[in-house]
């Protein structure tokens, strides 16, 4: 169970932060099943707090790997997102472009 402290949960923040690209990867995956669940639901603060998360904890981090974690988990967040991505944009972008 997700609380909207913790949008995502401690394993696949730990993958995300991995330097294994491989780990890197399944996170994004994780991440991309749970927003599309949230997208499904209407869970619009959920995505917010994942967006956030992804965006504070991780794009500024400075460890490469978490960074590069962020942006995966950005661009999985956004593929999760589907034809409703581009209501997030505003608060996808600019991490990226950090």
């Amino acid at each position: 169970v997700l609380s909207v402290e913790s949008p995502l949960p401690p394993l696949v923040q730990r993958g995300l932060g991995d330097r294994s690209n491989e780990k890197r990867k399944n996170a994004a995956l994780e991440i991309e099943a749970l927003v599309k669940s949230l997208n499904n639901e209407v869970g619009t603060p959920m995505i917010h707090n994942v967006i956030t998360l992804l965006s504070k904890d991780f794009c500024t981090s400075m460890n490469s790997n978490y960074r590069k974690g962020g942006l995966v988990g950005l661009a999985a967040t956004a593929i999760g997102l589907m034809h409703n991505s581009r209501n997030y944009l505003h608060l996808l972008l600019p991490p990226v472009f950090h």
